[in-house]
């Protein structure tokens, strides 16, 4: 890709509204989706995440944590936590 076209995506995206960004942002996961992404799907569809997961709500339950993520948050690497974290319950969430 030349330095051109680069410039050309960079004006194109600077243009789009905060609904477009987001689907750009959604569609950019789908079809592009980060090492780390990978793993953590894997380390749930395994279980190795289930007790910290467990803890994590038992927490929550208990009131002992404060909130440090936005169920809609837009940064790559916060997105994927936040689809575990806040999709409605029974959609989401530890295997048992």
């Amino acid at each position: 890709m030349n330095p051109t076209t680069i410039q050309e995506i960079e004006r194109a995206i600077g243009t789009l509204t905060p609904q477009e960004v987001q689907e750009l942002y959604l569609w950019l996961d789908q079809h592009f989706p980060q090492p780390i992404d990978a793993r953590i799907e894997a380390d749930l569809a395994a279980g190795r995440l289930d007790r910290a997961i467990h803890r994590a709500l038992d927490d929550d339950k208990n009131e002992h944590v404060r909130a440090a993520l936005a169920c809609n948050a837009t940064p790559r690497r916060h997105r994927f936590l936040a689809r575990i974290l806040c999709a409605p319950t029974g959609n989401a969430g530890p295997r048992r």
